[in-house]
């Protein structure tokens, strides 16, 4: 008798386990209500109902937190969202605070299976987000990228590859400096102080020779999108082996990857603002070596562009 209780309630366990993973698309009015979700201790209110849905946070984990240039602190506290009737997972919910304003950013991060039509209302609250508050969309990004990428292989890596010939930079690409300045890949060395969300130092440098295939991004900040036609466009452009992990607007993705019409983020003084993909290039040229880096906290400016470490 103990035996079968033993055998039930793993059973029950498993069973729960499964229905917390099942999953659907948001609905609008569900998009719209976690948006309007609001918060009497942010610190507290790790698990709530509202507007048809559960809120759930690890309170035991804390928020990701962000110090640039500027000195002012930024926070990201991320939600799991289910539908209060189903318990299916819809999505999540990223709330956003920094010293320098007392009402927080919300944000809905709506999963695979939402509409286009909310996947598009996600990056224009974005940009929204991005005017309100300096640095919002790219640590919200930032957090999804180790939320849900953790230290898996960027999108596209497949089973059996060795990283060596995966995450990898042209010798004539140019790192961004915490001093404002830049250094060519070939010149970088461990001990040196890159940008970032903060001074971060190399930790190392790691060169490859062979034949390397390099994919080829260019990117349009955001502002210039928004722009008269006729007026004159800043672009962009990176190389890089397929694999490389870039930020984007979702979260981590791979380079080769990457599709017209995608975000991803770019230096702009002391913090960074969207741009988009308007052209992606596969085998554009190839090269005999290769450069990698490792950092403190896994993010490089790259030619402009905010890349991640592999891990």
């Amino acid at each position: 008798m103990k035996k079968l209780l033993y055998v039930s309630l793993a059973l029950l366990i498993n069973v729960a386990a499964w229905a917390q993973e099942e999953k659907r698309g948001i609905t609008t009015a569900e998009f719209t209500a976690a948006k309007a979700a609001t918060f009497k201790n942010l610190e507290k209110d790790s698990y709530f109902k509202s507007g048809g849905l559960v809120f759930d946070r690890n309170d035991e984990k804390p928020p990701y937190t962000f110090k640039f240039s500027d000195g002012l602190e930024r926070k990201v506290y991320l939600y799991s969202l289910f539908g209060a009737e189903d318990m299916k997972s819809v999505g999540s919910l990223a709330v956003f605070t920094w010293s320098k304003s007392p009402k927080p950013l919300l944000v809905c991060i709506p999963n695979t299976l939402a509409d286009k039509a909310i996947w598009g209302q996600y990056i224009d609250d974005l940009k929204d987000g991005a005017k309100q508050a300096d640095g919002f969309a790219v640590c919200l990004a930032f957090a999804l990228s180790r939320e849900f990428s953790g230290g898996a292989k960027a999108e596209g890596a497949k089973a059996g590859e060795k990283d060596h010939n995966e995450f990898c930079f042209p010798a004539d690409t140019y790192i961004s400096l915490a001093n404002g300045l830049e250094k060519r890949m070939d010149a970088i060395q461990s001990g040196d102080v890159i940008a970032g969300f903060g001074d971060q130092t190399v930790t190392a440098v790691t060169v490859h020779e062979g034949a390397f295939a390099l994919t080829q991004v260019v990117v349009r900040p955001v502002e210039s999108v928004l722009a008269a036609k006729n007026a004159g466009h800043t672009l962009m452009m990176l190389e890089a082996t397929a694999n490389h992990p870039i930020l984007t607007a979702a979260g981590r993705k791979a380079m080769g990857s990457l599709t017209k019409g995608d975000y991803v983020f770019v230096a702009n003084g002391s913090s960074y603002q969207l741009a988009e993909v308007v052209a992606t290039h596969a085998n554009a040229r190839q090269t005999s070596r290769v450069y990698s880096i490792n950092t403190q906290n896994g993010l490089s400016v790259i030619n402009g562009v905010v890349t991640l470490d592999k891990q």
